[in-house]
């Protein structure tokens, strides 16, 4: 919450701390590396989902979104934004679309900016409290690598045993009996360690072919490949 933690750093400005401090750099740090890694993604249109942080809200100056929109305005990025409660323009970006058709916005979009796992796309998410959705996943054996990455990449474990370091390629994964752990660790890997970690990897659920025995809750079906032509390669 970047206006928050600016405000008690003003508050405290009296009393001698790092902590309040440190906290606005990580998050300057943040935004600066989502920044460059979305300004050198090779798509030329970037959708972001939603904006303001209130539910029925349409203020959003103190978003940590907005300085990341004003970072990729500035490569020259086609940006869509899917938002209800803004009007059909924003005066301090001109030129941006504001969508409130979220299946038109998914399909104009080659990259959506949001993190449903962890709840980051929920007007009431909190960094240290789970509160994001249950994500299945299905057809993991069917799963495309880049490049050379399905022969080339290597996981690794160790037994506990001296000299008991093993390792297998992402290609035999794939091949075996659980193909559905080489999409576990790539999603373990983006998650934050500790106990929340493994409480949000919790409502992760994996499954190598088609069906899954969680029909009785209702999921609702989110058909990657109709949201870019890309993701059918």
């Amino acid at each position: 919450m970047p206006k928050d933690t600016k405000q008690l750093e003003v508050n405290f400005e009296d009393i001698p701390q790092n902590l309040i401090s440190s906290i606005i750099k990580s998050n300057d740090t943040r935004k600066s590396f989502l920044s460059e890694f979305i300004i050198k993604m090779d798509v030329e249109t970037v959708g972001f989902y939603r904006l303001v942080m209130k539910k029925g809200s349409d203020n959003f100056r103190e978003s940590s979104v907005r300085d990341l929109l004003a970072n990729v305005v500035q490569c020259g990025k086609d940006i869509i934004i899917y938002e209800q409660f803004l009007s059909d323009e924003l005066k301090e970006f001109p030129g941006i679309r504001i969508m409130k058709d979220l299946e038109r916005f998914k399909s104009e979009s080659e990259v959506i900016i949001a993190n449903r796992l962890r709840g980051k796309h929920k007007v009431n998410y909190t960094p240290h409290v789970d509160c994001g959705d249950n994500i299945i996943i299905i057809n993991a054996e069917k799963v495309k690598l880049t490049g050379n990455k399905r022969q080339n990449k290597i996981y690794y474990w160790h037994t506990g045993y001296p000299g008991g370091i093993k390792s297998r390629t992402a290609e035999k994964i794939l091949d075996g009996n659980h193909p559905e752990r080489v999409i576990e660790k790539a999603v373990t890997r983006m998650i934050p360690k500790g106990p929340l970690g493994r409480k949000v990897l919790k409502k992760l659920h994996i499954y190598s072919v088609t069906t899954h025995p969680h029909e009785a809750q209702k999921p609702v079906a989110l058909d990657v490949a109709k949201l870019n032509e890309k993701n059918k390669r």
